[in-house]
């Protein structure tokens, strides 16, 4: 079996030293050094190096230079870059393009060798994985996320290059934009893909049964606990979770969480035994966070582990053709599952999507669809069950959609309440509890009209 080659690029002797003793406690690999970027490009020219270990801030070529270098020759190459706690951002930089993973200096020899050995073992995973090679586009197909706009080939893009890292991903964007999609996506084409993907609506329970739906309990930790219950974070060991929502948390909730991403342990509920995890954390918002951190609702610590690499989802209004796209797909969808053979959508309706914002996105969109192919009767969608709001209003994401309703056209009160909730939920980004505390009914009552209108209300 041929040894595993691990190339170590500082220009301080000492860090090169130190990081090689430590990593001489692996068996079966052979360790290069190099004082500089340009020394090590050169190394990397006549050798193929499973890890590469450098430094970002060097004299001549950076770390980011080389970084940019290395992807350029091969992917099959995982780089793991050290930083200063100063330079973070760099270092966050070199991960949205490619690298591994970063450590901050100064480290520990046990965290240096912690990050290689994962790095080995996780590198040998990945090229165990027969998708590894895909498209981002074709790859994109195989997990349903559909779209070939310029707006969703870079999304594409970036998820093939961070799903070869292990960091925490953090996921923005408005609600229904399929941030869950993309989450999911990260997760199969990953080294982890094996192992357990699983998935938390934050804001679907409270601080109580939270706590205790990610980290478990013990019986009569309690009332009710009647038997011991792993929770989520124990159920996507090796895996990925994946923590819709997030800022819905509470402050008690926060600080448990914190300590997982920080020590990678944690206690069930009412238990003093301590659990070890290894999961990749994504998580997922429509929050603007950093002002929650501002205004103190949300830790700023916490933040920032959470947040190493922040992905936008963009919004449908965005994505050009990819309406008639996916309408189309959702059309093929909603065709078989009702067992009809409606053969396309005409040109009148197809101009009324692509001029319509899409508060609700993409989940609004399929929510249309399946609407229209219902009730339709002939081989064809129209415009005669085409939804009120959809029909009769052509404005723009910063337009006064209820101000259009009620001077230049008489509906139900049933549909004006709907477009007014909708309109609602876009103005407060898709936070549920803004807009229900704006609309004076609680968070049930929004969930309950929502779903009344045929409006799935999971985020």
């Amino acid at each position: 079996m041929s040894k595993e080659k691990i190339l170590i690029v500082d220009d301080e002797e000492i860090m090169r030293n130190a990081v090689k003793m430590a990593l001489e406690e692996i068996d079966d690999i052979v360790i290069d050094v190099a004082d500089d970027g340009l020394a090590a490009s050169k190394k990397i020219e006549k050798n193929d190096y499973s890890v590469v270990i450098s430094d970002i801030r060097m004299p001549g070529m950076g770390g980011i230079d080389l970084l940019k270098l290395i992807k350029e020759k091969s992917d099959n190459t995982f780089v793991i870059m050290m930083t200063a706690y100063g330079s973070v951002d760099l270092a966050v930089r070199g991960m949205k393009m490619g690298a591994y993973d970063f450590i901050t200096k100064p480290f520990s020899y046990e965290i240096i060798l912690e990050v290689v050995k994962k790095a080995l073992k996780h590198r040998k995973e990945l090229l165990d994985n027969p998708y590894r090679n895909d498209d981002p586009r074709d790859r994109a197909h195989k997990f349903n996320i559909i779209g070939e706009s310029t707006a969703m080939q870079e999304l594409f893009s970036l998820i093939d290059r961070v799903s070869k890292s292990d960091a925490n991903i953090f996921l923005y964007g408005e609600s229904g934009t399929g941030k869950s999609m993309v989450a999911r996506a990260i997760h199969d084409s990953s080294f982890r893909t094996k192992n357990p993907f699983v998935s938390v609506n934050c804001a679907a329970l409270p601080e109580t049964l939270l706590e205790s739906e990610l980290f478990g309990h013990v019986t009569g930790a309690f009332t009710g606990a009647i038997k011991d219950r792993p929770g989520r974070f124990e159920l996507a060991q090796k895996g990925t979770i994946f923590l819709d929502e997030i800022g819905e948390i509470s402050p008690f909730v926060q600080v448990k969480l914190l300590r997982v991403t920080q020590e990678k342990s944690f206690e069930r509920v009412g238990d003093i035994k301590t659990l070890e995890t290894d999961v990749r954390i994504i998580t997922a918002t429509n929050r603007d966070l950093k002002k929650e951190v501002k205004e103190g609702r949300f830790r700023e610590d916490l933040y920032y582990r959470l947040n190493v690499i922040p992905i936008e989802v963009p919004p449908l209004r965005t994505r050009g053709d990819d309406v008639e796209i996916l309408a189309n797909h959702f059309l093929n969808i909603f065709n078989t599952k009702n067992n009809k053979r409606i053969k396309n959508i005409t040109s009148s309706v197809m101009e009324k999507f692509k001029s319509y914002a899409w508060p609700g996105n993409v989940r609004e969109l399929e929510n249309a669809i399946e609407r229209m192919v219902v009730l339709e009767v002939k081989n064809e969608l129209t415009e005669s069950f085409l939804p009120s709001e959809i029909r009769r209003t052509v404005y723009t994401s910063d337009s006064d959609v209820v101000g259009e309703f009620m001077f230049n056209s008489i509906i139900p009160l049933q549909e004006l309440e709907k477009i007014y909730i909708l309109h609602a939920l876009d103005h407060f980004q898709g936070n549920f509890s803004k807009t229900s505390r704006a609309l004076e009914i609680d968070r049930k009552t929004l969930y309950n009209k929502l779903n009344k209108y045929g409006i799935k209300s999971e985020r």
